[in-house]
């Protein structure tokens, strides 16, 4: 066997060795996608329970929550601080949604379950309201986005 051969058969086998790493680099990478995405989900959930956390618990802030949305006019100064603060919590976590499904960790599905709810916020009339006041304290990505889901919503309503 000459030399050539066996620097022939050297290269075949440091080539296979090349192709099988980036096969299991890319194994790797596929994995680790699934766990960041799982766990930006999982973090998502948590924020967003939190965000809630004392409208659940406390029925005082529940009356607020719900007058908020339904006749913002109704509520006292205070309340509406409380109500504005507490829209506040919750958008900044729809924000948040709208960012990590922008950079591809959030799945779509979840993506779609939270645009409804930020579409809700914004059918109400104390929704309506609060965001008029308030969403000059977020991106611009985010109100436009807001601003096109509600502008096709409108325009599927007629």
């Amino acid at each position: 066997m000459s030399w050539d051969a066996i620097g022939a058969i050297g290269e075949l086998i440091g080539a296979l060795g090349v192709i099988l790493t980036l096969g299991y680099l890319a194994v790797q990478i596929r994995q680790n996608t699934r766990t960041v995405r799982t766990a930006t989900a999982q973090a998502i959930q948590t924020a967003m329970n939190e965000a809630h956390a004392h409208v659940k618990q406390d029925p005082a802030a529940a009356h607020i929550y719900r007058i908020g949305l339904s006749e913002p006019s109704k509520l006292d100064e205070d309340e509406q601080v409380q109500f504005a603060m507490t829209m506040y919590s919750i958008f900044a976590q729809f924000e948040n949604i709208f960012y990590q499904y922008q950079q591809g960790t959030l799945d779509s599905a979840i993506f779609s379950r939270h645009s409804s709810s930020m579409e809700f916020y914004l059918q109400t009339p104390g929704g309506v309201e609060w965001w008029q006041s308030w969403k000059g304290r977020f991106s611009e990505d985010f109100v436009s986005f807001l601003a096109a889901r509600h502008a096709t919503n409108d325009s599927s309503d007629s």
